[in-house]
């Protein structure tokens, strides 16, 4: 159903703790590709990068749940601050439309108000989603 295997008990204890996100609306990206490619849309839990942050949170379901899905920003301007304060993070910023086919969206707001996590369902290609080039 997923496009990735996810950890024990996600997504739903991501349904417990958080409202899901708005669909048909825009959603930005920061990718290290321009154009972007399949690894820009690789979550944390995934990432060799992340292993340690993996390890710390094996018992912590939400955080393990959070990792495997992937960051977005429905806010602009907090996908730019994010792109300068992080700059491993990537330095383009694409933007898409994520609709209810696409996936499982939820609003995971933190230090970035309107961070959201995306869990896409195994045939969505975000490639094709993130076309629109913002920065």
């Amino acid at each position: 159903m997923f496009k990735y295997k996810l950890p024990d008990a996600c997504p739903e204890i991501m349904k417990r703790k958080h409202r899901e996100g708005e669909y048909n609306t825009r959603y930005y990206r920061i990718t290290k590709n321009n154009p972007p490619d399949k690894d820009d849309f690789l979550p944390q839990w995934f990432l060799d990068f992340f292993k340690k942050r993996r390890e710390k949170c094996k018992k912590d379901v939400y955080k393990r749940c959070k990792m495997a899905g992937l960051s977005l920003l429905k806010n602009k301007g907090e996908a730019i601050r994010l792109m300068i304060k992080f700059p491993a993070l990537g330095n383009f910023l694409f933007s898409g439309i994520i609709s209810h086919h696409h996936g499982l969206l939820f609003e995971t707001p933190g230090t970035e108000p309107s961070h959201h996590t995306f869990y896409a369902y195994s045939e969505v290609d975000e490639v094709q989603i993130f076309q629109k080039r913002e920065k």
